[in-house]
């Protein structure tokens, strides 16, 4: 049987982790599936770019190629998430070849001060 911890860091990498710290820390307002929570953000979505052509030119190579492009994926989206995190930010989906970022405006924190914390991000990427 899973102890709570552990159930709690299996589902973690599918969730917002602001939202999986809150649940973490016993926060009461954690939301509940289908509830709807008020929030400010800024809101980044990144796409690799030339990643068609990439994966078209891999595809001719067979196993190999399918190797290739998986190793370059993984460093690419390292990269990118790490930029995420250092810039405050939560990744909050995946789509293909693009993420989608949210940046949650701070409780005395200005929603501009926020929207620039992505848009550095946006740079650093």
């Amino acid at each position: 049987m899973l102890t709570l911890l552990r159930l709690a860091e299996s589902i973690a990498a599918y969730i917002p982790s602001e939202v999986a710290y809150r649940a973490l820390g016993g926060a009461r307002d954690v939301p509940r599936p289908g509830e709807f929570t008020p929030v400010q953000a800024a809101v980044l979505f990144a796409d690799v770019a030339g990643f068609t052509p990439i994966s078209e030119r891999l595809a001719l190579l067979g196993p190999l190629g399918t190797e290739e492009l998986t190793r370059i994926l993984n460093q690419t989206f390292a990269t990118l998430i790490a930029q995420v995190v250092a810039h405050g930010g939560s990744v909050a989906r995946f789509s293909g070849d693009a993420l989608t970022a949210f940046f949650l405006c701070p409780s005395g924190a200005s929603p501009r001060e926020t929207a620039v914390r992505a848009l550095a991000c946006a740079l650093a990427m």
